[in-house]
C-alpha cells in the first residue's frame, strides 16, 4: 500500500511564498547575533510583559500580542543551527532568555518550551526534508506547540491511546490531547502518538488541518495564559513526511535532548523567583507597614523584614547559579554529541559521561530552582501581611503561577536518583525526565 506524501523544499533556503509556514518573509533573528544582544533583548522584552502579567492573569486573556513580539524579537529562533541560517545561541543563552521572559510573564516562557524542544526533536531525528522545512519555519517566525499528555485513562502519566493508522491509503490520527501547551497560539502542531505497530511518533501538522478541533478549556490556578487545553483529534490526515519517528536508539541511549527540556522548565521558575524578589523588595521598601514593636520607623528598616528579603534574595541567586552552571555542563554535552556522535559515531564512552553529568547536574539545578521559587513565593507575604493578599495587586499569582509549573514533575524522584548516583554510581534512567 502506497500512502500518500506532500513535496516539501529540498534546499537550506526555505520560499516565504510557497510555504504558508513561514510567518515573516525574513529571518526572525541575524545569523550573527551574539549572546550579549539576545539577553539584552529578552530583558527588554521581560519589562514589556511585566506590565501587563498581572492583568493577563486577572482576566485570563491569551498572551497573543506577546508571543507575536518574541516571534519579531527573534527570541523564538534563537536555537536555529547555522546550516539553516539561525545562530544556534547556546544553552546558557537560552536558559537566561528564557528566565528572563518567565520573570516578565512565566505563561509566555511556558509556552516556548514545547517549540525548542519540538526543535531538538526534528534537529536529532527528523529527515533532511522535515529539517529544512520545519527548522526554516522557525527561523521565519512560526512557533510550534506541543500536544503530549493525555489523562483518565491509566494511571501511568505517559501512557497514550492517540493513534496513527492506515486506512484506505490514507494515514489518519485519532485520539483526545490535554495539557496542549501553546496549542491555540502556535502555528504549528506537534502531537505525540503511537502508530499500528505500538511504536511512539512525533506528528507535526498545521493548526488548520480538517480534523483538529482545539478547546478554550485551560482553567487552572496559575499558569493560565499557556492555553494547555484539550486538542480533539478526529480522522485527521497525516502525510508521510509530516512523521517524525523515534530512532529506537533513542530508548536505550542517552542524549541531551531531555536534559535541554528540565533545564528550560527549571528557566521558568527562576524567573517567577527573580520576579518575586523584586516585588517583594519594592513592597518592603514602598507599601509594607512596620509593626510597633519593631522599633524602627519604617519596614524598610525592620531586621526581621531585611530577613526575609534576604532568605528570597540567597535562594534565588543559589538556584541561578547552580542553573546556569548546569547550562553550561548541557552545552557540553550537546557540543560533544553533535561533534563525535552524531557527526562520526564515535567516542561514545566519552558522549554517554557528558550526557550522564548533564542529567545530574540539570536534576540538582531543577530541585534548588523549585524550591527556591516555593518558599520564595511564601515569604513574599510574610513580608507584605494581609495587604499583599489585595486582589488588585495580584501577587498571588507568583505563588499560582509558581505551585502549578511545579507539579509538572516530582522532584522527590529527582532527589532519588541524584542520590542513587552519587552512593552507588547509577546513572539516571533514559527517559524525558533525565
Amino acid at each position: 500500500m502506497t500512502v500518500r506524501s506532500q513535496t516539501l523544499p529540498q534546499t537550506l533556503q526555505p520560499d516565504p511564498a510557497a510555504d504558508p509556514f513561514l510567518r515573516f518573509a525574513r529571518p526572525a533573528i541575524r545569523s550573527d547575533s551574539t549572546p550579549a544582544e539576545v539577553i539584552a533583548t529578552a530583558k527588554a522584552f521581560s519589562a514589556e510583559l511585566a506590565a501587563g502579567a498581572a492583568e493577563r492573569d486577572r482576566t485570563d486573556a491569551l498572551p497573543l500580542a506577546e508571543l507575536e513580539r518574541a516571534r519579531e524579537l527573534g527570541l523564538t529562533a534563537i536555537r536555529v543551527p547555522r546550516e539553516y541560517g539561525g545562530p544556534l545561541h547556546s544553552y546558557r543563552t537560552t536558559a537566561e532568555v528564557l528566565t528572563q521572559i518567565a520573570k516578565g510573564d512565566s505563561s509566555v516562557a511556558q509556552v516556548l518550551i514545547p517549540h525548542l524542544t519540538t526543535l531538538e526533536r526534528i534537529r536529532l531525528s527528523g529527515s533532511a526534508a522535515q529539517k529544512t522545512r520545519y527548522i526554516g519555519a522557525i527561523l521565519h517566525g512560526a512557533v510550534i506547540s506541543g500536544a503530549t499528555t493525555e489523562r483518565g485513562k491509566t494511571r501511568i502519566r505517559t501512557d497514550m491511546s492517540t493513534t496513527l493508522v492506515e486506512k484506505d491509503g490514507r494515514l489518519l490520527i485519532n485520539g483526545t490531547k490535554y495539557y496542549s501547551t501553546g496549542g491555540l497560539l502556535a502555528d504549528i502542531l506537534r502531537i505525540t502518538a503511537k502508530d499500528e505497530a505500538g511504536r511512539t511518533i512525533s506528528v507535526i501538522l498545521p493548526r488548520g488541518r480538517a480534523g483538529i478541533e482545539q478547546l478554550d478549556d485551560w482553567r487552572s490556578m496559575g499558569q493560565r495564559g499557556t492555553s494547555s487545553g484539550t486538542t480533539i483529534l478526529c480522522d485527521v490526515e497525516v502525510f508521510e513526511d509530516e512523521i517524525v519517528p523515534f530512532n529506537e536508539d533513542e530508548r536505550t541511549r542517552r542524549n541531551y535532548q531531555a536534559a535541554g527540556s528540565q533545564l528550560l522548565h527549571s528557566s521558568i521558575d527562576l524567573g517567577i523567583a527573580l520576579a518575586i524578589l523584586d516585588d517583594t523588595a519594592a513592597y518592603a521598601r514602598d507599601k509594607a507597614r512596620v509593626l510597633p514593636d519593631a522599633g524602627v520607623a519604617s519596614a524598610a528598616e525592620d531586621p526581621y523584614v531585611l530577613h526575609m528579603v534576604g532568605q528570597i534574595a540567597a535562594r534565588t541567586h543559589v538556584a541561578q547559579a547552580a542553573l546556569y552552571a548546569a547550562a553550561e555542563v548541557l552545552d557540553r554535552a550537546h557540543d560533544l554529541w553533535h561533534a563525535e556522535w552524531a557527526a562520526h559515531g564515535r567516542k561514545w564512552d566519552q558522549v554517554e559521561e557528558a550526557m550522564i553529568a548533564a542529567s545530574i547536574t540539570t536534576a540538582e539545578a531543577k530541585t534548588a530552582c523549585n524550591e527556591a521559587v516555593l518558599r520564595s513565593a511564601d515569604l513574599l507575604f510574610e513580608v507584605g501581611g494581609a495587604s499583599a493578599t489585595a486582589q488588585s495587586l495580584n501577587l498571588d499569582r507568583h505563588w499560582r503561577n509558581a505551585r502549578t509549573h511545579t507539579t509538572h514533575d516530582a522532584t522527590a524522584y529527582k532527589f532519588k536518583v541524584i542520590g542513587n548516583y552519587y552512593v552507588n554510581g547509577t546513572p539516571p534512567p533514559v527517559t524525558l525526565y533525565y
